[in-house]
Parts: C-alpha cells; structure tokens; sequence
C-alpha cells in the first residue's frame, strides 16, 4: 500500500500506512460495504443550519448561543474533518460529533484559534453566530474582551470589534433556523 496524509491540512502520516486492508468488518466476511466506511470515504455534506456563500459552502465556523462551536469543512469525509480539526487544536483537546447537528464541534474557547487556522487553509472562511435580536448591546457587551456575545449587535461592537482584527468582512448576512437567528460573516484573512 502506497504511504498517503490523513487529510489535505496534515502532515501526518496514516496509522495503517502500509498495512493490508482490514477485511470482515464487524465480524462479516465481505469485502466492504458498512456504513461506516462509507461515510469515511464520501464527502460530509453540509449540514442543514449552515447556508451556502454564492451557491457553494465556504469552510464554517458557527458559534451558537449556548454549546459548542460547529465546525464544517468542505471537500473533507468525516474522518478528514476530524484530522484536520486535530491539527488545528490543542492535542489535549478533541473535537465531538453533533449527531443533531451534522457536524464536528469543539469548546467556545478555540473559537478565534480555528477561526485564523481556517483562514490560513481557505480563502474564505464563513462565521456565524447565534443572536438574539431584542438584546440590546451595552458597556458590558462593548468593554468585553472575546467574540463571545449573543446581543443586537451580532458582536460588531463586542469588545469594540477588536476579535475582527484578524479578518477581513467580504459579505454579510442573517438567517433563522429553528427558531434561532443568525448572523453570519463571509471572511478572507487581513494578513
């Protein structure tokens, strides 16, 4: 077997690098067919909460009101989602699946990290954050220091915008899903 990545955005190399293919999955003699090692090998698609970018999906980071933040990425099997998102964390931390969701996340506290990772792997990066549009913005909401805010203001003045430094704004815009409205920001990198 020829030495292969795990993913585009790694540099490691394949545990079973080398290695004869596994037969007999889940204790069956045929050659192939679980579940498993087809969604491994086909494309994630998007999930339903994300929208489309000029009618293709962008790389997506999406930080809900409460929970963890949603990651996607496009071109990328679910396994190659889960390699890229580990080279981009710290190695004391793992990203979850979200089965509801359709999606890998990872705690809120790596937001800004993934975002500038992502950003360095794709042009264009799409974030999206969960508001609530009666919550006024406040001293609170403008003297924090995160991108973490779920006010009017969709976190423009959260922190008097200085989690954007990094970005450049292509495109906005809002969507609700189940309830919920989003907002979300079509980036390209400042640097």
């Amino acid at each position: 077997m020829a030495a292969h990545l795990l993913t585009a955005y790694s540099d490691l190399r394949c545990k079973g690098e080398g290695a004869q293919p596994v037969r007999g999955v889940r204790g069956t003699d045929s050659e192939d067919t679980s579940a498993d090692q087809t969604e491994a090998t086909h494309e994630l698609p998007a999930p339903d909460w994300l929208p489309p970018w000029q009618q293709r999906h962008l790389a997506s980071l999406a930080l809900p009101a409460s929970g963890d933040v949603r990651i996607w990425l496009p071109n990328t099997t679910s396994l190659g989602h889960l390699a890229a998102i580990n080279t981009m964390m710290p190695t004391a931390t793992r990203p979850m699946w979200d089965g509801q969701r359709d999606c890998w996340t990872a705690p809120k506290g790596h937001f800004l990290t993934l975002s500038n990772r992502l950003l360095k792997r794709h042009r264009h990066l799409i974030l999206g954050r969960e508001y609530r549009p009666s919550e006024r913005c406040n001293a609170r909401c403008k003297n924090a220091e995160g991108p973490y805010c779920t006010c009017s203001c969709r976190a423009k003045y959260h922190g008097r915008g200085r989690w954007m430094e990094d970005f450049v704004m292509v495109h906005e815009f809002g969507t609700t899903y189940r309830n919920e409205s989003w907002h979300w920001l079509v980036a390209t990198s400042a640097r």
